[in-house]
C-alpha cells in the first residue's frame, strides 16, 4: 500500500499541492514540489513503522513501541540542521531528515517483527485471507474515514486561505501574499499538538473501558468516562489560556522575529481566535473516542464526520463569503460549538444508558446476583490458592466429587487460548501472577492481550459453580461470586 501510494503521489503531485494551497506564488510552489518528492519516498517506512507500532504494544512492549517513535523523531530533529545548513540541501535537507527517521523506526520495528511473544511469524503469515479483512475492515475504516475527513477539512481551508488572501489589501501583494496561508499552518500544527494529547487521554482509556465492560463494571465506566471528560477539559482550559495569554512567545518559535508586522499581527490574531475554545475542542475528541470503546463506532464516525466535513469543510466554505479572510479563522470556534452540543447529548445519553445498566442485576456492585433465592442454586465459584507441595489440586478435585460440581485446573488456559486465538504458551507465561496496570495502555485498540485472555477465562467461568485451582488474580479482583480459599504447608512438611 505504501509502494502504491508513493505512485500515485508522484504522478500526481502538482493537483495535490494544488489542492492543499500551494500557489500561493511561485516560489511556494517550487519549495513545496521539492520537499513533496522527497518526504514522499519515505511513505513506505512511515507506513510501516505506523502499522507496527499498535502491534508491538498490543504484544505486551509499550516501551519498544515508544522507543521506535521517539528514535526516529530524535533523529529528524538531529540531522535538520546539517542537512539544511551543514550540507546546504534546504528543503530537500529537511525532507531527507525526516526519511531517515522514518527508516530507522520502521526497522526496528522490523526487527521486533521476528521476535514477537505472543504470536510466531511464517511466511504464510503474510498470505492475505478474507475472514480476516472481514474482520479488520469495520475496525480500521472507522479511523479512515476519520483521519479522511481532517484531510479534506485542510484542504479547504488552505484554498480558502489562498482565495481571500488573495482578495485581502494587505495579503493580495505578492511580497505578502504567503503569510496566511504559513501563519495558518502554524497554528493548526499547535492545535494538532493539543489534540494529540486529547487522543491519548481518550485511547489510553478504551482498553480500560473495554475490560470493565467485559467485567460487567459499568459503574466504573461510568466514573472513567466522567474522570476522562474533565481531564479534557482541564487540558483545554491550560492550552487556552496559554495561547490566549502568551501567542507572541508561541509564533516567535517559528522565526516571527524575522517577518513583518503583518505577519506578527495576524499571526497573534489567529492564535487568539483559532484556539480560543480548545476545551470544546478535546471535550468532543474525548467523546467521539469513548464512544468506541463501548463499542459504537458508527456513532462515533457519524459525529467525527459531521465535525470534520460538515462544519470542517462548510463552514470554511461558507464563512469567509460574509466575513472575508477573518471567516476562515471564525470556522474553528463555531465548529467546535455546534459539534458540542450534539457530544453533549451524547454525553448525557451514555450517562443514563449506563445507569440503566448499573440497575439490572448482573451489573450492580459488580456482584452476579446469586440464583439461590429462586431456584435452590449458587452461582458461587470456589478457587483454590496454594503454596507449591500443599495437595491444593488433589484438595479440589474430592471436594469437587463431594459437592458433585464440575473442577478446572489448566483447562481454563486451553479453553482461553483456543477462544482468544492466543497461544497456550503465551497465557500461560502471565497466568496467576499479579498484572501490572501499565499493561492496560500496551494498545490503542480495543484492548491488550493480557486482558484479553483474562476476560476470555472469565466469561467461560461465569453463571456456574466449579472447583477451580488455577484463577488469574485480575479475574478475582473483578468478580464477588468467587469463595477464595487458601492452602498452606510448612517447610518441614515439605520436606516428607
Amino acid at each position: 500500500m505504501g509502494i502504491v501510494l508513493t505512485a500515485v503521489f508522484l504522478i500526481f503531485q502538482e493537483p495535490i499541492l494544488t489542492a492543499f494551497g500551494a500557489r500561493v506564488n511561485d516560489e511556494t510552489f517550487r519549495l513545496s514540489k521539492e520537499y513533496f518528492f522527497w518526504i514522499t519516498l519515505g511513505i513506505p517506512f512511515y507506513m510501516f513503522g505506523q502499522a507496527m507500532n499498535p502491534i508491538i504494544r498490543s504484544d505486551g512492549s509499550p516501551n519498544f513501541a515508544m522507543g521506535t517513535l521517539l528514535t526516529g523523531a530524535v533523529l529528524n530533529i538531529i540531522f535538520d540542521p546539517i542537512c539544511i545548513y551543514v550540507l546546504k540541501w534546504g528543503m530537500m535537507g529537511a525532507a531527507v531528515a525526516t526519511i531517515f527517521g522514518q527508516i530507522v523506526s520502521a526497522l526496528m520495528s522490523a526487527v521486533y517483527l521476528t521476535r514477537m511473544k505472543s504470536v510466531k511469524m511464517s511466511g504464510d503469515s503474510f498470505k492475505p485471507r478474507a475472514s480476516l479483512l472481514k474482520k479488520i475492515l469495520p475496525l480500521g475504516i472507522t479511523s479512515f474515514l476519520s483521519q479522511i475527513s481532517i484531510v479534506l477539512s485542510m484542504a479547504a481551508v488552505l484554498n480558502m486561505v489562498t482565495k481571500y488572501g488573495a482578495l485581502d489589501p494587505i495579503f493580495g501583494q505578492e511580497q505578502y501574499a504567503q503569510i496566511p496561508t504559513a501563519v495558518i499552518g502554524i497554528v493548526m500544527k499547535f492545535f494538532q499538538i493539543i489534540i494529540s494529547i486529547s487522543v491519548g487521554l481518550a485511547a489510553g482509556c478504551i482498553p480500560i473501558a473495554g475490560y470493565n465492560v467485559g467485567a460487567q463494571r459499568n459503574d466504573r465506566v461510568k466514573g472513567l468516562m466522567k474522570l476522562l471528560l474533565v481531564a479534557e477539559l482541564i487540558v483545554g482550559f491550560v492550552a487556552s489560556a496559554l495561547f490566549l495569554l502568551f501567542p507572541h512567545q508561541f509564533i516567535n518559535i517559528f522565526g516571527a522575529k524575522n517577518e513583518s508586522v503583518y505577519y506578527t499581527d495576524f499571526a497573534v490574531k489567529t492564535i487568539r481566535i483559532f484556539l480560543c475554545l480548545l476545551p470544546l475542542s478535546c471535550l468532543n475528541k474525548g467523546t467521539f473516542i469513548f464512544q468506541q470503546s463501548l463499542g459504537k463506532a458508527k456513532q462515533s464516525t457519524a459525529l467525527s464526520l459531521m465535525r470534520e466535513i460538515l462544519f470542517g469543510v462548510g463552514l470554511p466554505l461558507l464563512l469567509p463569503i460574509f466575513m472575508g479572510l477573518d471567516g476562515i479563522l471564525f470556522f474553528m470556534p463555531i465548529a467546535d460549538i455546534l459539534t458540542a452540543i450534539a457530544s453533549v447529548l451524547i454525553i448525557v445519553y451514555m450517562g443514563k444508558a449506563l445507569n440503566r445498566m448499573m440497575k439490572t442485576p448482573a451489573a450492580k456492585d459488580g456482584h452476579v446476583e446469586s440464583v439461590a433465592e429462586k431456584d435452590a442454586r449458587t452461582d458461587y465459584i470456589i478457587t483454590i490458592g496454594r503454596s507449591y507441595g500443599a495437595g491444593g489440586r488433589s484438595i479440589g478435585k474430592k471436594v469437587a466429587g463431594q459437592l458433585h460440581i464440575p473442577y478446572y485446573d489448566s483447562e481454563l488456559l486451553e479453553r482461553a487460548a483456543r477462544d482468544s486465538g492466543l497461544s497456550h504458551k503465551f497465557l500461560q507465561s502471565i497466568d496467576e501472577k499479579p498484572v501490572d496496570s501499565s499493561m492496560l495502555y500496551r494498545s490503542v485498540g480495543f484492548g491488550t492481550n493480557d486482558y484479553k485472555s483474562i476476560a476470555d477465562q472469565a466469561r467461560w467461568i461465569k453463571s456456574a459453580l466449579h472447583i477451580i485451582t488455577s484463577v488469574p488474580k485480575p479475574v478475582g479482583e473483578m468478580r464477588k461470586d468467587m469463595i477464595f480459599v487458601s492452602i498452606r504447608i510448612g517447610l518441614a512438611w515439605k520436606a516428607l
